[in-house]
């Protein structure tokens, strides 16, 4: 994972594995009242915690699914 604060708000994240689909990243946004992001830490590969200016903080467990739509 290749992650990125945008604007101080959000996270962008990146799966950089996945050569295919890394331009797609997913964004990770936050309510305005925790102020602007002051640190953020991947603890596994799987699990982000992100500290705010308010002094909030936030934990979160990515997974990436892969499925395919259609029809055979």
């Amino acid at each position: 994972m290749l992650s990125a604060v945008v604007g101080g708000k959000a996270l962008a994240i990146f799966d950089v594995t996945d050569v295919d689909n890394i331009r797609n990243a997913v964004d990770l946004t936050f309510a305005n009242g925790h102020g602007s992001i002051v640190s953020y830490d991947w603890s596994s590969s799987s699990c982000l915690t992100v500290g705010f200016e308010s002094g909030h903080a936030y934990g979160k467990a990515l997974r990436t699914v892969k499925s395919c739509v259609g029809s055979s």
